[in-house]
């Protein structure tokens, strides 16, 4: 495909993809009303390069980081930014300390890294004093039936899928503790916008063709939503305001062993 052909490709899905449209509106949100001109902002992760373009358009100063090699020339091209880079196995950035007042990430890419919480400091590292992260959680509430389709499909699936890596709001605020202050949670993304969600992930993972022509319809999934009046997301935009970063201290038993390796010693 030539550039124009791609370019169309994926404007076609983003613009039938109500949970990406939601989740990039909920970025924008968590932006400053004013002096965004003066601001610098990284974006990482984008599943669709058309999110990158749209939120240069928010105003500000732009960086942009791709989740894959193949992404990289037609991203670089489509923003006329020929610094574009691609996110290193570990989750490392391409920038010195300090750059950025915004850093912007992607949902699904904080359960793909080795080591969530590396990955957080390494965002931490490039911000500047007072930055923010914004970034994408899936919700997991255990006794919801989202929660059972989610690890239904992830069981059919071999090897890490994202769509179950899901975590409760205090799982959520443990793991920025270190070195944020979690200052808002947007929630989107309702029950059947959710399911259809997850079907759509299924179809794209699927060796069977019909399945993979089947895609939901989300604009009836956005009307029955509609009627679940106070009903929350499934999906979490968490905007956190960088701190000094504090390690955790692990406890420590009085012959120097961790309380983990206590615990396996005992089971051994």
């Amino acid at each position: 495909m030539n550039m124009e052909e791609l370019e169309e490709k994926y404007l076609n899905k983003y613009n039938h993809s109500l949970p990406l449209k939601q989740q990039l509106s909920t970025f924008i949100k968590s932006f400053p009303l004013s002096g965004r001109a003066t601001k610098t902002f990284l974006d990482v992760g984008m599943p669709n390069p058309i999110m990158s373009k749209e939120l240069r358009k928010a105003g500000g100063s732009w960086s942009t980081i791709v989740r894959s090699p193949k992404l990289l020339e037609f991203t670089s091209n489509l923003l006329g930014d020929p610094n574009v880079s691609c996110l290193g196995v570990n989750g490392e950035f391409p920038y010195p300390n300090q750059s950025f007042d915004y850093i912007i990430v992607a949902l699904d890419i904080l359960p793909a890294m080795p080591s969530p919480e590396a990955f957080l400091k390494e965002c931490h590292r490039v911000l500047k004093l007072n930055g923010r992260l914004v970034i994408g959680i899936q919700n997991r509430r255990p006794m919801s039936i989202i929660t059972h389709c989610r690890r239904k499909l992830a069981n059919k699936i071999s090897g890490f899928t994202p769509i179950d890596s899901a975590m409760t709001q205090k799982e959520m605020f443990h793991l920025f503790a270190p070195g944020y202050n979690v200052i808002s949670v947007e929630n989107y993304s309702k029950f059947f916008t959710e399911l259809a969600r997850i079907r759509e992930y299924e179809a794209a993972i699927t060796l069977d063709p019909k399945k993979k022509k089947k895609l939901p319809n989300y604009w009836w999934a956005n009307q029955l939503d509609f009627f679940i009046l106070g009903g929350k997301g499934f999906v979490s935009i968490i905007t956190a305001e960088r701190k000094q970063w504090r390690e955790r201290i692990s406890p420590v038993l009085a012959d120097g062993r961790s309380m983990q390796e206590a615990v396996l010693s005992q089971r051994l």
